[in-house]
């Protein structure tokens, strides 16, 4: 297989409009930028929210 071929092939997969990420679904993610400044770490007011704050969220009581 060419290599325009395969650009060709991803670039009809991916969907329209700008991806969704799950990371954020069904999330407030304010408040857990809150809560996680307020506990010490360091987190962006705008953008994403790293992965292992959103664990540390969630496994809190």
């Amino acid at each position: 297989m060419r290599h325009d071929q395969r650009m060709a092939r991803r670039t009809a997969v991916q969907p329209a409009g700008r991806p969704v990420s799950s990371a954020g679904q069904g999330r407030n993610l304010s408040t857990i930028r809150e809560r996680a400044q307020a506990h010490g770490y360091t987190v962006s007011d705008r953008g994403r929210v790293s992965a292992a704050i959103l664990a540390t969220y969630d496994a809190a009581p």
